[in-house]
Protein backbone atom coordinates (compact mmCIF):
# COMPACT_ATOMS: atom_id res chain seq x y z
CA UNK A 1 0.00 0.00 0.00
CA UNK A 2 1.15 3.68 -1.09
CA UNK A 3 1.82 5.88 2.23
CA UNK A 4 1.19 9.27 2.26
CA UNK A 5 3.77 11.64 4.21
CA UNK A 6 4.51 15.50 4.64
CA UNK A 7 7.86 17.21 5.06
CA UNK A 8 8.55 16.77 8.59
CA UNK A 9 7.37 13.38 9.09
CA UNK A 10 9.74 11.12 11.41
CA UNK A 11 9.88 7.69 9.54
CA UNK A 12 11.49 4.65 9.92
CA UNK A 13 14.01 3.85 7.27
CA UNK A 14 15.97 0.29 5.96
CA UNK A 15 19.21 0.59 8.16
CA UNK A 16 22.17 -1.93 8.30
CA UNK A 17 20.56 -5.32 10.05
CA UNK A 18 17.43 -3.20 11.69
CA UNK A 19 16.33 0.32 10.91
CA UNK A 20 16.90 4.13 11.34
CA UNK A 21 14.83 7.45 11.51
CA UNK A 22 14.83 10.36 9.73
CA UNK A 23 12.68 12.86 8.67
CA UNK A 24 10.91 13.56 5.37
CA UNK A 25 12.36 16.73 3.69
CA UNK A 26 10.54 16.63 0.25
CA UNK A 27 7.32 15.62 -1.15
CA UNK A 28 5.41 14.68 -4.50
CA UNK A 29 7.17 15.91 -7.64
CA UNK A 30 9.62 17.72 -6.27
CA UNK A 31 11.57 14.56 -4.83
CA UNK A 32 11.54 12.86 -8.57
CA UNK A 33 13.02 16.35 -9.97
CA UNK A 34 15.83 16.11 -7.60
CA UNK A 35 16.21 12.57 -8.55
CA UNK A 36 16.64 12.93 -11.98
CA UNK A 37 18.70 16.25 -11.54
CA UNK A 38 21.09 13.74 -9.34
CA UNK A 39 20.63 10.44 -11.19
CA UNK A 40 18.98 8.26 -8.96
CA UNK A 41 16.62 5.80 -9.98
CA UNK A 42 13.87 5.11 -8.26
CA UNK A 43 14.23 1.11 -8.91
CA UNK A 44 17.89 1.28 -7.57
CA UNK A 45 18.27 -1.62 -4.87
CA UNK A 46 20.87 0.55 -3.11
CA UNK A 47 18.36 3.05 -2.25
CA UNK A 48 16.79 2.59 1.28
CA UNK A 49 13.31 1.72 1.59
CA UNK A 50 10.44 3.55 3.97
CA UNK A 51 9.66 1.19 6.18
CA UNK A 52 6.48 2.90 8.30
CA UNK A 53 6.04 6.22 9.63
CA UNK A 54 7.69 6.05 12.77
CA UNK A 55 6.53 5.08 15.84
CA UNK A 56 6.51 6.26 19.44
CA UNK A 57 8.63 3.19 20.40
CA UNK A 58 11.13 3.95 17.31
CA UNK A 59 11.16 7.68 18.75
CA UNK A 60 11.88 6.97 21.96
CA UNK A 61 14.75 3.95 21.55
CA UNK A 62 16.71 7.02 18.80
CA UNK A 63 16.72 9.12 21.21
CA UNK A 64 17.71 6.86 24.05
CA UNK A 65 20.57 5.89 21.29
CA UNK A 66 21.90 9.07 20.85
CA UNK A 67 21.68 10.31 24.56
CA UNK A 68 24.57 7.30 23.98
CA UNK A 69 26.82 8.91 21.06
CA UNK A 70 28.85 11.31 23.91
CA UNK A 71 30.02 8.61 25.86
CA UNK A 72 30.79 6.71 22.83
CA UNK A 73 33.33 9.78 21.44
CA UNK A 74 35.10 9.62 25.25
CA UNK A 75 35.20 6.16 25.08
CA UNK A 76 36.45 5.48 21.73
CA UNK A 77 39.12 8.58 22.14
CA UNK A 78 40.80 6.41 25.11
CA UNK A 79 40.82 3.26 22.92
CA UNK A 80 42.52 5.28 20.17
CA UNK A 81 44.94 6.49 22.84
CA UNK A 82 45.94 3.24 24.49
CA UNK A 83 46.43 2.04 21.34
CA UNK A 84 48.14 4.74 20.32
CA UNK A 85 46.42 5.91 17.03
CA UNK A 86 46.97 8.24 15.69
CA UNK A 87 43.74 9.33 15.14
CA UNK A 88 41.14 12.28 16.30
CA UNK A 89 37.98 10.79 16.71
CA UNK A 90 35.47 13.80 16.13
CA UNK A 91 32.12 12.40 16.60
CA UNK A 92 30.16 8.90 16.51
CA UNK A 93 26.52 8.59 15.31
CA UNK A 94 24.46 5.40 16.41
CA UNK A 95 21.93 4.07 14.24
CA UNK A 96 18.36 4.41 15.23
CA UNK A 97 17.65 0.62 16.67
CA UNK A 98 21.78 0.84 18.11
CA UNK A 99 22.92 -1.85 15.72
CA UNK A 100 25.36 0.14 14.16
CA UNK A 101 27.98 2.76 14.87
CA UNK A 102 29.31 4.99 12.57
CA UNK A 103 32.66 6.67 13.43
CA UNK A 104 34.21 10.04 12.31
CA UNK A 105 37.24 10.95 12.75
CA UNK A 106 40.74 12.03 11.03
CA UNK A 107 44.00 10.60 11.28
CA UNK A 108 47.17 11.15 9.17
CA UNK A 109 47.40 8.09 8.17
CA UNK A 110 45.26 4.78 7.18
CA UNK A 111 44.41 3.29 10.36
CA UNK A 112 44.57 -0.55 10.32
CA UNK A 113 40.79 -1.19 11.82
CA UNK A 114 41.74 -5.13 12.31
CA UNK A 115 43.64 -3.80 15.43
CA UNK A 116 40.63 -2.86 16.62
CA UNK A 117 38.98 -5.77 16.03
CA UNK A 118 39.76 -7.45 19.81
CA UNK A 119 38.78 -4.36 21.86
CA UNK A 120 35.04 -4.67 23.61
CA UNK A 121 32.80 -1.95 22.60
CA UNK A 122 29.73 -3.53 23.80
CA UNK A 123 29.65 -0.43 26.42
CA UNK A 124 28.17 1.04 22.85
CA UNK A 125 26.04 -1.75 21.69
CA UNK A 126 22.15 -2.24 22.34
CA UNK A 127 21.21 -4.78 23.98
CA UNK A 128 20.48 -8.14 21.64
CA UNK A 129 22.45 -6.02 18.95
CA UNK A 130 24.77 -8.43 16.94
CA UNK A 131 27.88 -7.02 19.43
CA UNK A 132 26.28 -6.94 22.56
CA UNK A 133 27.15 -9.18 25.23
CA UNK A 134 23.86 -8.96 26.73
Amino acid sequence: TLQHFEKGDLIAVEGVSGFDVGEVSLTGEIVRLQMKKRGAKEDNPEMKKVLRRATDRDIEVRNQNKAREPEAVIRSRAIAKQLRLDMKISQVEMQADGRKATFFYIARRVVMWLVLAGVDMSYAAAPGSPISNQ
